[in-house]
């Protein structure tokens, strides 16, 4: 796969006046060409043969599927958001109070990074 080496391009609406300036930040942080390397896999990519690809898909699909579900088990799967069109995974954190044998005894759910700073200064 590409992971990490971003190919591609952008379209969108020209209707869809209010991402314009949202669009303006994002491509102010964005390099204007991808280097050589990534140039050259994406190419040999559109090239190979379906099969290679195919594998190279069902590997980054089945890391995926694992990941989603370490966090799912940990955070709980009403917590966990993405992975449907690309690896991409958002995770709400939710904090786990454990008692002194490692048993979760509550949760509470981060709502920002502060409160989780709160937790991590309490508990550690």
């Amino acid at each position: 796969g590409l992971m990490g080496w971003r190919v591609g391009y952008l379209t969108y609406s020209k209707d869809a006046k209010e991402i314009d300036s949202e669009l303006i930040k994002v491509q102010d942080t964005i390099a204007i060409c991808c280097g050589e390397f990534a140039q050259r896999i994406a190419l040999h990519s559109l090239k190979a043969p379906k099969d290679w690809l195919r594998t190279k898909v069902e590997s980054l699909i089945a890391s995926r599927d694992c990941i989603r579900q370490v966090l799912e088990d940990f955070f709980g799967s009403e917590n966990v958001y993405g992975g449907s069109g690309a690896i991409y995974l958002w995770a709400r954190l939710v904090f786990v109070f454990r008692d002194k044998n490692g048993c979760a005894t509550d949760k509470v759910r981060i709502e920002d990074d502060s409160q989780f700073v709160e937790r991590l200064a309490i508990e550690f």
